[in-house]
């Protein structure tokens, strides 16, 4: 037998013991809990959060975090402290406790729980006592740390099940007081309590009590089988010695069958017929009684509707975005649990705006009365934070960019993906090619389907374009920069040295001719470069300007062109140079009549292209340009 059931036993034959001798005393009362009811919290019990996916004090039939079983019975209650922030409370709360009749004696509470070694984190639950259900004011009894290694009320030596008793402060002496259970997580383990016993001192009954009224969960059971729960309410409560007993017809006439446990609240069983149910309310001490109204529990072969809620049943709702839509089918008509977050838009369908994470109940009715429920958690969700960033702000057209996308926030767990518009492209790090000024939007979804954006724009910067002028006096040349776009100059002057003004002045030590090399860039699109010859001659043959005297016929030429000029010297070296200022032949010639040079150079075997015929003598230099086709 139940061990507190024989409590109970034993507890009756006490007070009819004792009042069969002192007449209608005052009596003690063991009540206790021991969670394995169909329901939670337990009738009478209050949670600040009852069933909602905040509540920390739950109904288990087996333990995790530690591992364990039941103390007794089917199931025990649990406070989920693992994988809470330190500091983190929830309260479960007692029924109301009458100690307006102690007749000094002292009141005191029990309750068995689990204390183990998985964590050394100082995971607790205290005890309190109030005489409202609130923790306001409450007078503190007691405390059990979950840790067996802590000093509270004392370490255990081994994993296992302890019960522990406290004494009710003498100066709670009112009909109303509560026992609030207050557990703290430090982020250790799962705190579990089982077979809650307290003792209260009601007024003996007496006279005819008042049986009140029986009201059913479900007075339609559909699917041909099926239970419900029944309660009785608005009678005579509160006194030591009365009786409930259930009963169960056939008929509304009788004959009735007792069944049931003896308290306010009953399970009907497995009905696969209809039935009639009363409750009997006996005073023991009056050998009076009452009997209760009489209900119909239908039961009909129709089956239940399977009610399923649209997109599923667990669903994510992001701070700041559109209201999420719940569809509901399976049934004809549907009733939603209140909350001020929903909005009935048909019969079939709502929409809500939650302002934390909330569960949603509907209960769908078919044609036949019978009803089907159905649930679904949203979450609440924040979007992450997208901040987007470019290897460089402006590019060349066609130049590679590297853009980089960072999300923060969100959530837990990370995980954002990321897509990239105009381009298609996903990722947290994408290369693009752009041929215009283009702007790229980036949306990060993280693992609940928060979606955020943002955005950046890459210019695209002009490509230089290299040119140059230049000014002979003598040796010295000034070049005059005509770049397009330029912000930096590199010039080469053909003889080893170089500058990097924009506009630079240089004076060449020999004649001769001088490729001259600018390179331009913007430091954004590729450089460009450019290459000019520069011509550097001395006149001194026969000090005059041989330049007018020195002549190359036919010029431009395919084959060969003669060269002709007038010089005092006795001898002048001929040299023939390409436009890379290489040099192609060298050769020494002599007057071949008083002062007239002349000379036949053949340009059969070079390509087409632009050369210099370089005259030497002791009196100077002269130059002139013959073209080969």
């Amino acid at each position: 037998m139940n061990t507190f059931l024989l409590k109970r036993i034993q507890l009756l034959f006490l007070f009819l013991s004792i009042t069969a001798m002192y007449g209608h005393l005052n009596a003690q009362v063991i009540n206790t809990e021991s969670f394995d009811g169909t329901s939670f919290p337990p009738l009478g019990w209050t949670l600040p959060v009852a069933g909602g996916p905040n509540a920390l004090w739950v109904q288990r039939t087996n333990g995790t975090f530690p591992m364990c079983a039941p103390h007794s019975g089917a199931a025990m209650a649990r406070f989920t402290a693992r994988n809470l922030n330190p500091g983190t409370q929830q309260d479960i709360i007692s029924p109301v406790i009458d100690y307006s009749n102690t007749n000094a004696v002292i009141p005191t509470v029990s309750l068995w729980m689990y204390r183990d070694s998985t964590s050394t984190s100082g995971d607790s639950l205290t005890i309190l006592i109030n005489t409202s259900a609130s923790l306001t004011g409450a007078t503190r009894i007691g405390a059990i740390a979950r840790s067996r290694y802590f000093n509270l009320p004392h370490n255990e030596l081994t994993n296992g099940w302890y019960e522990y008793s406290f004494n009710v402060p003498a100066s709670f002496t009112t009909s109303t007081n509560y026992f609030i259970l207050n557990g703290t997580s430090q982020n250790g383990a799962n705190i579990y309590i089982d077979d809650v016993s307290w003792t209260s001192f009601p007024i003996s009954c007496s006279g005819t009590p008042t049986a009140g009224m029986v009201t059913v969960a479900n007075v339609l059971i559909c699917g041909g089988s099926g239970n419900t729960s029944l309660t009785i309410a608005g009678g005579s409560v509160g006194f030591a010695g009365l009786t409930f007993q259930w009963q169960s017809s056939d008929s509304a006439a009788g004959p009735w069958v007792d069944f049931g446990t003896g308290l306010t609240i009953e399970n009907s069983g497995t009905l696969t017929s209809s039935k009639y149910f009363r409750c009997y309310l006996s005073c023991t001490a009056a050998l009076l009684s009452d009997t209760s109204n009489t209900v119909l529990v239908q039961v009909s072969p129709n089956p239940n509707p399977t009610v399923t809620i649209t997109p599923g049943f667990n669903v994510s709702y992001c701070v700041g975005g559109a209201p999420l839509i719940l569809v509901v089918s399976g049934a004809t008509t549907y009733t939603w649990n209140t909350n001020p977050t929903l909005t009935v838009i048909s019969n079939d369908s709502v929409s809500v705006v939650p302002t934390n994470n909330s569960n949603y109940v509907v209960i769908g009715s078919n044609t036949f009365g019978c009803t089907g429920t159905a649930n679904v958690n949203v979450g609440f969700r924040t979007s992450p934070i997208i901040t987007l960033s470019s290897s460089v702000a402006s590019v060349c057209a066609g130049d590679p960019v590297t853009l980089h996308a960072v999300a923060q926030g969100g959530g837990p767990g990370g995980g954002t993906q990321f897509s990239w518009s105009p381009v298609g492209l996903t990722g947290a790090n994408i290369v693009v090619n752009p041929t215009a000024v283009t702007t790229y939007l980036a949306v990060g979804t993280n693992q609940f389907g928060c979606s955020a954006t943002d955005s950046i724009t890459i210019g695209i910067a002009s490509p230089v374009v290299a040119n140059f002028g230049s000014v002979t006096n003598g040796h010295s040349v000034s070049f005059s920069d005509s770049s397009l776009q330029a912000t930096s100059w590199q010039w080469s002057f053909g003889d080893g040295n170089s500058s990097t003004n924009q506009n630079p002045t240089y004076t060449y030590s020999a004649s001769g001719v001088y490729n001259v090399m600018l390179i331009v860039s913007n430091g954004v699109c590729s450089p460009d470069t450019i290459i000019k010859t520069i011509t550097i001659v001395t006149i001194g043959i026969n000090e005059v300007n041989i330049a007018s005297q020195l002549q190359a016929s036919p010029n431009p030429t395919s084959e060969i062109t003669k060269i002709a000029f007038i010089s005092n010297d006795t001898e002048a070296k001929i040299s023939l140079q390409n436009s890379l200022g290489q040099r192609m032949m060298t050769k020494t010639i002599y007057p071949n009549m008083g002062n007239h040079f002349k000379i036949d150079i053949s340009l059969t075997e070079f390509p087409s292209g632009i050369y210099w015929v370089i005259v030497d003598t002791d009196s100077g230099k002269a130059m002139i340009q013959i073209a080969k086709l």
